[in-house]
């Protein structure tokens, strides 16, 4: 499979250090470029500061802190992004829940036709 055509890379936020690596390993080996994942909100907001950012994935529950208002900020910024949680869909708030879930443990082939998909390929 040939590497996507979009010149942005992908952000991964995921606090659980295994899971993080076969996600990013999984979407490197689909064709996507992938930035080192990132395991807390703030570092995050880093990330998306300095690179230039087209999707994201992210895990709803970091170490006691949840990624809704890094999502609103990525919705902000018109950067497409799905959420990767174990977690009920209830618990996301109302203004995020129009944005894809996919539930834990997830399917490397979802992920991946679901990226293509929010990023209009």
């Amino acid at each position: 499979m040939g590497r996507p055509d979009w010149k942005s890379k992908l952000l991964i936020v995921e606090d659980e250090w295994l899971l993080a690596e076969q996600i990013a390993s999984a979407l490197t080996t689909a064709g996507f470029e992938v930035v080192p994942p990132v395991p807390s909100i703030a570092t995050a907001f880093s990330v998306i500061d300095r690179e230039k950012i087209g999707a994201a994935v992210l895990d709803i529950r970091l170490k006691g802190e949840d990624s809704f208002e890094l999502a609103r900020e990525l919705q902000r910024r018109g950067i497409p992004f799905v959420f990767a949680s174990g977690h009920a869909r209830l618990e996301i708030p109302a203004d995020l829940r129009e944005h894809v879930v996919l539930a834990k443990p997830i399917r490397a082939d979802e992920m991946i036709e679901t990226l293509h998909a929010i990023i209009g390929r």
